[in-house]
């Protein structure tokens, strides 16, 4: 009840202690560190290489399979998932979990390095990335 009182006859003090409060309580929870969770490292590649004015089964037998067989050499691989379509190609490769995914990324780009004279004159670089 005195807390009540307090409150109806000081309640300038009382919206002076909630902001204090308030203020508090952003800085705690911006301070406060995340050790539940911990920073992933998403185990996947990614190629994808341009083909101007190619169909979709022209860029299958001439890029896809190219950049399939250049890159299922690498280490770790779980799952290599690709799709051809018009002027598209692009290669998803998974890693298994706790793969060192930039030495892969150095790897998969050596490897398409050398097989880039054996896909047609008209595909353009071929990119490799990592999902982030």
């Amino acid at each position: 009840m005195n807390f009540i009182k307090f409150a109806i006859i000081r309640p300038t003090a009382v919206a002076v202690l909630f902001i204090i409060l308030v203020v508090f309580g952003i800085f705690s929870f911006t301070a406060l560190k995340q050790e539940l969770v911990p920073p992933m490292d998403f185990p996947f590649l990614f190629v994808s290489a341009v083909y101007p004015g190619a169909n979709a089964t022209e860029v299958e037998t001439s890029v896809t399979k190219k950049l399939e067989d250049a890159v299922s050499s690498l280490e770790g691989i779980k799952n290599i998932i690709s799709r051809s379509q018009e002027n598209l190609a692009i290669v998803f490769i998974e890693f298994q979990f706790g793969q060192d995914t930039t030495y892969a990324l150095i790897n998969a780009n050596q490897k398409i390095s050398a097989i880039k004279s054996a896909l047609p004159d008209s595909v353009e670089e071929p990119t490799v990335a990592t999902f982030n």
